[in-house]
């Protein structure tokens, strides 16, 4: 913030995460995780970043 209040912004490569198409099909490694305790009867998909446009 400057002097006179103002604010200089910057804008940097910003990215959302993504879910694939298809959802994980071997879901041995999450057995003991709380995303399996939460979500074991729901489909569970990798997420990637992507830009954002």
């Amino acid at each position: 913030v400057s002097e006179t209040g103002e604010v200089d912004m910057q804008m940097v490569d910003s990215q959302i995460w993504i879910p694939a198409e298809e959802p994980i099909s071997n879901k041995t490694f999450l057995l003991n995780s709380k995303i399996w305790e939460i979500c074991q009867d729901l489909p569970i998909h990798w997420i990637h970043p992507s830009p954002l446009r």
